[in-house]
């Protein structure tokens, strides 16, 4: 991985040798699917509910971004 990328993911709060190990060292494939974490629909699923006021919807999206923070080492985000 150059300098630059590294850099710029772990400006971003990504764990790199945490990530690259969860996907068995496969760089493009640890990139795509960073790149697709901007795409999941549960942040807003979580607003939504919260503007509803759905504690349990509220719940299920923000566990489930947990999760997807965890699985692509967003340690920061994680927290």
């Amino acid at each position: 991985m150059d300098e630059n990328k590294k850099r710029l993911l772990e400006a971003a709060g990504v764990d790199i040798e945490d990530a690259l190990s969860r996907f068995m060292n496969n760089e493009a494939l640890m990139i795509r699917m960073l790149l697709r974490f901007a795409e999941d629909k549960n942040f807003s699923r979580l607003r939504q509910a919260m503007e509803e006021k759905d504690v349990s919807g509220a719940f299920e999206a923000a566990h489930a971004l947990k999760g997807l923070t965890g699985n692509l080492s967003l340690k920061e985000l994680y927290r």
